[in-house]
């Protein structure tokens, strides 16, 4: 189906563009429209990859080697167990002109730990007690307790400037980006089209490229066919099957690299939807589940390989995976058995939602899982949701239904908080998981430094999602990148594409 389509989109335009090397314009295409241009208020992969374009976080990761280096911070030493200095660069303002210094980045911090505000992204911050100004150009962060992870999470604070943010309120921050970053804004128009222009005014290296547009294209068939043309020079999550395909064509080439996000299928367990089936609150079902669906033969015939499996549902490149942990292993006899033993002998019917954006190939591998759970007796119905940034709403208001084929990025920390915290915890407004025990677990992993006692903690955490069975642990994602033959880019292990470091090639 893919290639025919392929064959009409490009029979549609005989003449083959080249790469925008002629007005200097790189066309990025994703697979979910922006949810927001406010980098405070989302918490979805297409929108972090267009923040660290027009913001500039406090900290930054190197693309190459993996490593925290300075940002809008120049510095970052902590001055006690609880107190860290950080000192923003000077002479930096925003594109609108507003100073970057201290004073925006403490009212960035206060803006999101304020519940009023509601915003999406408060989890980032939510280790931060408060942050005080010492002077134009120093910021001191006290943590609530011993906090492991502040670098990392630097990583995630992206300031904005008060003055525009103060007088337009969310709707003015939700319609135009404003940064200190190494593009800036010039048009949205949303689902359609992001126009950002090089930041000639930029602190740091400047893009080579001048323009960069940011196209949501939610078919790959249709990324493929205008990457193959031209029209767009950059596309994500590639399904495996036309890799070869891409290779051949002359046009283009894929590249891969093992990232960070995690692919798992999440489990009302707690009961937030209320529509949800009762029967998954009972562990014997969940486990039915979890020995229905032949992760395996996913990575193997529908990833073709491209994928590492994870056991816990923490991605293999975190730290405190726990790597000696077992995963549930593929056996539909023990799956019908135990749905016999928790009273579903005739089987059970469960919703299974799907979105675009983040799981590569998503609505082959839902139907994989529909066909394995079907077979184990288990009748899963798939609705699918296109926008990422609406369904990312709709789970944390507790309206993901029973099954959710998931992933998640870890915001680009490369540490297992990231994602027992918010998937796990009862308190976080994603979690579908209740269990006091795991929460303990992740609370105490969140204020220990030792790195050897948080490995213990997050390995006894792991070892509960696994008896309660809260999800079904899936694998780490390969990102396989559409890139242009014309066009130098290498994907990165944290899942941010960096256009500004992108150059035509001579």
């Amino acid at each position: 189906m893919i290639l025919a389509v392929l064959a009409l989109a490009l029979a549609a335009w005989p003449g083959a563009a080249q790469a925008a090397k002629g007005d200097d314009t790189v066309v990025l295409a994703l697979g979910s429209p922006q949810p927001t241009m406010d980098p405070r208020d989302h918490r979805a992969r297409v929108g972090i990859i267009k923040d660290w374009h027009v913001y500039d976080p406090l900290m930054r990761r190197d693309s190459r080697t993996g490593r925290l280096k300075p940002g809008l911070a120049e510095s970052l030493k902590p001055l006690g167990k609880l107190t860290w200095e950080v000192k923003i660069r000077r002479g930096v303002k925003f594109h609108n002109g507003e100073p970057a210094n201290a004073e925006a980045v403490k009212y960035t911090i206060d803006s999101m730990l304020d519940l009023k505000n509601k915003f999406l992204g408060r989890g980032n911050y939510t280790w931060i007690k408060k942050a005080e100004v010492k002077d134009p150009y120093t910021l001191h962060i006290t943590t609530k307790d011993p906090f492991p992870l502040v670098g990392e999470f630097l990583t995630t604070v992206l300031p904005v400037p008060p003055k525009f943010a103060q007088k337009e309120g969310k709707p003015g921050m939700a319609i135009r980006a404003i940064g200190t970053g190494p593009y800036k804004f010039v048009s949205w128009k949303k689902g359609v089209s992001l126009v950002l222009v090089r930041n000639d005014d930029y602190w740091g290296p400047k893009p080579a490229i001048k323009n960069l547009v940011i196209r949501p294209i939610k078919e790959s068939a249709t990324q493929i066919a205008e990457l193959l043309r031209g029209g767009v020079h950059v596309i994500r999550q590639v399904p495996p099957d036309q890799v070869e395909f891409i290779n051949k064509s002359g046009a283009a080439s894929v590249k891969s690299a093992p990232v960070l996000r995690v692919v798992y299928l999440q489990i009302d367990q707690a009961g937030r939807d209320s529509r949800s089936n009762k029967a998954l609150k009972d562990v014997r079902v969940r486990r039915a589940i979890a020995h229905a669906v032949n992760v395996d033969g996913i990575i193997k015939y529908i990833l073709q390989g491209r994928a590492m499996r994870s056991a816990t549902s923490v991605s293999p490149m975190a730290f405190g995976y726990d790597g000696s942990a077992q995963a549930p292993k593929h056996d539909p006899a023990l799956a019908k058995k135990l749905l016999a033993e928790a009273g579903y002998a005739n089987g059970l019917t469960l919703t299974l939602h799907t979105y675009s954006g983040s799981v590569m190939a998503e609505r082959q591998v839902a139907e994989a899982i529909q066909g394995d759970l079907q077979r184990a007796g288990i009748e899963a119905k798939i609705f699918h949701f296109d926008n990422v940034g609406v369904y990312t709403k709709m789970g944390t208001t507790g309206k993901r239904g029973d099954l959710t084929l998931a992933s998640w990025g870890s915001r680009s920390i490369f540490d297992t908080h990231q994602l027992l915290l918010p998937i796990f915890h009862s308190k976080d407004p994603l979690s579908y998981a209740k269990v006091p025990a795991l929460d303990k677990e992740i609370d105490a992993g969140a204020s220990t430094v030792d790195s050897e006692e948080r490995k213990q903690i997050y390995k006894r955490a792991q070892q509960i999602i696994l008896d309660q069975m809260l999800v079904v642990p899936m694998y780490g994602q390969h990102e396989l990148a559409g890139i242009n033959k014309d066009l130098e880019l290498e994907p990165a292990g944290d899942e941010i594409l960096r256009l500004y470091e992108a150059k035509w090639k001579k």
